[in-house]
């Protein structure tokens, strides 16, 4: 295979988390590479396959996307975390793209009024 040149907004990324990790670029690529998780292709395997929606697509997504923030922000531990872990620990987003864990402390906003 060819190299391969990446921006410089994406090559920064890259050097600061490996930066940050203490690893080299090459290692930091290796393990984002190794967690990632393609699309399964819908087929009739699927139960819900053709009706537009898969759990585990929906997952895979929301999973992508708890993964990027993490990479981001430089957050080893749960970079590591696997789906199978993440389905049991993964709780939401909250009102700043944050993804959160279950076992994370988050104080929830409170109504307007003070009820419900």
């Amino acid at each position: 295979m060819e190299d391969m040149v990446l921006s410089p907004r994406l090559a920064g990324r890259l050097d600061e988390i490996a930066r940050q990790e203490n690893r080299t670029p090459e290692e930091v690529l290796e393990s984002m590479l190794g967690q990632y998780q393609p699309a399964l292709p819908v087929s009739r395997a699927q139960p819900d396959a053709g009706r537009g929606f898969s759990v585990q697509r929906a997952k895979q997504q929301v999973y992508a996307r708890a993964r990027a923030y993490w990479a981001e922000v430089g957050d080893a531990e749960r970079l590591k975390l696997t789906d199978d872990q993440l389905d049991r620990r993964f709780w939401f987003f909250d009102e700043d793209g944050v993804p959160r864990l279950k076992t994370d402390s988050v104080t929830l906003p409170t109504p307007k009024g003070g009820g419900f």
